[in-house]
């Protein structure tokens, strides 16, 4: 027998013709490669998943600084006069217009402008504020609003 590809009428079979054959194997062979590939690369990503899904967070040791926001909760919205009761640390707005406050315990108003933060006096005792409009001729919109610290997780 001979090692050359059979002919039928002077034709060689494609199936038999060995640089087709060649050509076929490394086509193969490349679309392995490739599924190959995109199989590793399937199971790299499906792990990655797993455990960044999978792994805890790290635990905060106790020199791990604490960390805090502020929030507000509006406690009073009303105008002048009013006494409403401020026992707690708390934000104020006038809408800009000037007050005065009369802590219990305090024996001299405060005074606030309208614009910035006011400062309450610490030895104030608990009870009913006195807010008055600083122009008699206008009632000023006051808003009262709690401030808690809250710790974040």
């Amino acid at each position: 027998m001979s090692a050359t590809p059979s002919t039928t009428s002077g034709h060689t079979s494609r199936a038999q013709d060995p640089s087709i054959v060649q050509e076929s194997q490394k086509s193969i062979r490349l679309i392995g490669t490739i599924f190959g590939f995109v199989a590793l690369v399937l199971v790299i990503w499906n792990i990655y998943s797993w455990v960044s899904t999978t792994t805890p967070p790290p635990l905060q040791s106790a020199t791990t600084q604490q960390q805090y926001t502020k929030a507000i909760i509006l406690r009073f919205d009303g105008f002048t006069p009013c006494d409403p009761p401020i026992d707690f640390g708390f934000e104020l707005d006038t809408q800009g217009d000037p007050i005065s406050l009369k802590f219990p315990g305090i024996e001299k108003p405060v005074e606030y402008s309208g614009k910035g933060t006011i400062n309450a006096p610490e030895q104030r005792t608990s009870g009913s504020v006195h807010i008055a409009s600083l122009d008699p001729a206008k009632q000023a919109r006051v808003r009262i609003w709690e401030v808690i610290t809250i710790q974040k997780r």
